[in-house]
């Protein structure tokens, strides 16, 4: 018998812990898993209208912070409360197949997987800070200044919808392969273009 890592042991308690809190959204999380997932192809084209649709009617409604804050809180505490009652009467347990149960199984790794990818990242920037620290001061600096000049240069709504549209579209760019491609592409052409400015600069000495 094959005794799994701690690493794994402990991430098969973090899905387990994800599977109970959405036991009662179990339908709806893996639908949304399809859907985020471009489990069809013209899935990605209902994303981006759907989410467009509420930044329309969020513009017209043109409410205060709080007030969005508020209503926010009203909405998933009413979904919280309501939300597994109806999902009962329209969802019957005998109509949960074995298919389901692993689409579930998988939606539950991939949210583990997400935050452990962001716990991974809060981590290599908490190092840098320690072990390179004025590389990270610059980074930092670099990095918040530019997002500062972007905020003055565009519209804060309509970056806020920017960076939602490709928050969403993440996972089915990843699960279709493109953002792994796109990815190794750009980095094959900055390496290329440093290696030829290497070169260069070695013909010139």
């Amino acid at each position: 018998m094959i005794t799994p890592s701690p690493r794994a042991a402990f991430t098969m308690v973090q899905v387990s812990t994800v599977r109970s809190c959405l036991e009662g959204w179990r339908e709806p999380v893996i639908h949304l898993d399809a859907l985020l997932g471009w489990e069809k192809d013209f899935y990605p084209a209902i994303t981006a209208g759907v989410l467009t649709l509420k930044f329309i009617f969020y513009w017209y409604w043109d409410p205060t912070l709080i007030t969005f804050f508020a209503f926010l809180g009203l909405c998933l505490t009413l979904c919280d409360f309501i939300g597994p009652k109806i999902l009962g009467q329209i969802f019957k347990p005998d109509s949960w197949t074995g298919e389901k149960e692993k689409k579930f199984d998988v939606a539950c790794s991939e949210i583990v997987s997400l935050f452990s990818a962001m716990e991974q990242g809060w981590t290599v920037c908490r190092e840098a800070r320690e072990k390179k620290p004025v590389v990270h001061f610059a980074g930092t600096v670099t990095a918040l200044v530019s997002m500062a000049w972007i905020g003055n240069r565009i519209n804060s709504f309509f970056l806020l919808y920017l960076l939602t549209l490709i928050a969403v579209m993440l996972p089915g760019l990843h699960r279709r392969g493109l953002l792994k491609k796109y990815f190794s592409m750009i980095t094959l052409k900055v390496s290329e273009a440093m290696g030829k400015g290497g070169d260069g600069h070695k013909k010139a000495e």
